[in-house]
């Protein structure tokens, strides 16, 4: 197509026409100066309209002008807001003059020293420091227009602060770890100072929160946030003397046996059980899984937030060291649960704890041992206390059950035998000591109604007779 009435094209290696733009498509077609192009196109930065020509031995083509280039003269950089909270985001708006520049892209950054945020080329700024950061666009057009705006990047509050409550006690000459939760979870800065509030020095705390009992004595701890004095919490703490421990000699010159962490011999633990897990408020439950754990699981509702809580079985080989003595009936397992540090597994912490426990079907076989009266048992204050236990199901390997438990100490599985319940069952039904009373106030009561009727007989004769004799 030949461009005729257009004006002299030069530059003929890289087809521009009059300085104003390129025109792609471009041949030499004769060394006259006249060129064709292919095919119809359009021609960049020219001016604007259509350009027709006629293509030899063809019918008209036409090339479209997009029209002159129209260079950005200025921008404005601003925000949806001036500040950004501290891992947010802000949008970011960069407004071109005039509104017709042929090119109006432009490229994000952040000022260098002024590194409290990011920005993606979308003009999305993200805050990552507290902070005055400076945001900058610049046009792509090639003109070195830019422009920039100052946007502060706001710290996030402290709000709250709250103590964790797990364990409150403490032995002299032991540490305690102190929690401190802070709120909301993403505040700027979660640093806290902690102090101890004692007249007579029982405990002190280092920096990092960590509790050295020195006397016995109460003593109160407090946590106060750094950011914001006026957010602080406390919590009293007593600290205990620390408990001493005795070693009984065994016979024969044998010392006595080492102790698991629980205190437990370790030569009585046949297998030691153990899950950890965070416990907030409300419903908790631990599960066992080692197969030859008879304990299954531990639920309880919690009244606080205690952080992670341990909870350890110790499945012993006799009764536990802690016991003076085994609980009546046949034993089927001794067993050691504790929850938690010392102290924890109380009213204040937990309510409504049970034990989900299993027996083995082969053990209630071989012993002839009647499944219904299988209990739970617990050893506290010196003594064993039957837990109230119900049966919750069976297969073909285990008969279970779940305990109510008001705490967790020594405990032994226990079961009656079937002759020994037959035997119970029938001296239960002979009869009470109400019916027994019943029984032989009604025999008394037949006895001296018959006394009475022979009276009254007696004396009708003996009125009749004498009524006769005075007729005579």
């Amino acid at each position: 197509m030949v461009f005729s009435n257009y004006g002299h094209i030069y530059n003929e290696n890289e087809g521009i026409i009059n300085n104003a733009g390129t025109l792609s498509g471009i041949e030499r077609e004769d060394y006259e100066g006249d060129f064709f192009i292919n095919n119809a196109g359009t021609i960049n930065n020219c001016t604007t309209g259509i350009i027709t020509g006629l293509l030899i031995g063809n019918p008209v083509k036409t090339v479209t002008c997009t029209g002159e280039n129209v260079p950005v003269t200025s921008i404005t950089v601003t925000g949806a807001a001036t500040t950004v909270e501290n891992g947010k985001t802000l949008q970011m708006t960069a407004t071109i003059i005039p509104a017709d520049a042929t090119n109006k892209d432009v490229t994000w950054s952040v000022v260098a020293g002024t590194c409290n945020a990011t920005v993606n080329q979308a003009g999305l700024l993200t805050g990552t420091k507290a902070g005055t950061v400076t945001v900058k666009a610049t046009s792509k057009d090639g003109s070195g227009v830019q422009s920039s705006s100052a946007v502060t990047v706001i710290e996030i509050p402290v709000t709250g602060i709250s103590l964790l409550e797990a364990t409150t006690t403490v032995e002299t000459g032991k540490t305690l770890q102190m929690i401190a939760t802070i709120y909301p979870e993403n505040a700027t800065n979660k640093n806290v100072i902690w102090s101890v509030e004692t007249i007579t020095e029982d405990a002190v705390i280092s920096e990092t929160g960590l509790l050295t009992g020195k006397a016995a004595g109460n003593v109160t701890v407090r946590v106060t946030s750094v950011a914001n004095s006026n957010v602080k919490d406390s919590l009293n703490i007593t600290v205990t003397a620390a408990r001493t421990s005795s070693s009984k000699s065994g016979g024969g010159g044998g010392g006595s046996g080492g102790s698991g962490s629980s205190g437990e011999k370790t030569q009585n633990i046949a297998l030691k059980d153990v899950s950890s897990i965070f416990v907030g408020k409300g419903s908790v439950k631990f599960d066992f899984k080692d197969a030859d754990n008879d304990i299954q699981y531990i639920e309880y509702t919690s009244l606080k937030n205690s952080g992670t809580i341990t909870a350890t079985v110790e499945i012993l080989k006799d009764k536990s060291t802690f016991a003076a003595s085994s609980p009546e009936g046949v034993i089927y397992r001794h067993i050691n649960i504790w929850l938690g540090k010392t102290g924890y597994a109380t009213e204040t912490n937990i309510e409504n704890p049970v034990i989900g426990f299993k027996v083995d079907r082969n053990w209630i076989n071989d012993k002839g041992i009647n499944p219904a009266p299988v209990v739970l048992n617990r050893y506290s204050d010196g003594k064993w206390n039957a837990l109230s236990t119900t049966q919750t199901g069976n297969n073909a390997n285990y008969y279970f059950y779940q305990a109510e438990t008001p705490g967790f100490s020594p405990f032994a599985i226990t079961g009656v035998n079937l002759d020994e319940t037959a035997l119970r069952s029938t001296s239960n039904v002979t009869f009470t000591a109400d019916e027994s009373k019943s029984s032989v106030g009604n025999e008394a009561q037949a006895e001296n109604s018959l006394r009475g009727l022979s009276v009254t007989v007696t004396l009708l004769i003996v009125s009749i007779a004498c009524f006769l004799k005075r007729k005579q």
